[in-house]
């Protein structure tokens, strides 16, 4: 006998202690592209965390069908094993990562997503070590 209310919040999370890796600015070249195009790809790579990270930060990046990340069917855009940064990142430190990569075969035209996800053990926040950018494949 009153008024019902739902709120939904989404919470960002500064200064954690610990390792807080995430990428952001994930782009690419504009355009169309075909298999075996080459891929202009940058983000920068970023520790939110109040530790420095215990080595050099590696990571992954997938091409699937799918805006969210599914591991039964994105491929993998490494030739071998993860990528690495160049260095371990301060705390609240950050690294711009450039690579040029190739469009496997397999994928059907239209729009793909490239999945940039950060393999951390020690992340105190690991829902941020994901992010994707649409890519269009022409036929």
């Amino acid at each position: 006998t009153g008024n019902a209310r739902n709120v939904t919040y989404s919470l960002a999370l500064t200064g954690l202690t610990g390792v807080d890796l995430t990428g952001q600015n994930l782009t690419i070249g504009p355009g169309t592209y075909r298999e075996g195009d080459e891929i202009r790809l940058g983000f920068n790579l970023l520790n939110l965390g109040s530790e420095p990270t215990m080595g050099v930060p590696n990571f992954d990046l997938y091409i699937g069908p799918d805006p969210i990340r599914n591991s039964s069917q994105d491929i993998s855009l490494s030739n071998a094993g993860s990528f690495s940064a160049q260095s371990a990142l301060d705390a609240n430190g950050s690294e711009y990562i450039f690579l040029l990569l190739n469009v496997p075969s397999g994928l059907m035209p239209g729009t793909a997503y490239i999945h940039l996800e950060i393999e951390t053990q020690s992340d105190v926040n690991p829902a941020n070590n994901v992010t994707s950018i649409p890519i269009q494949i022409a036929p």
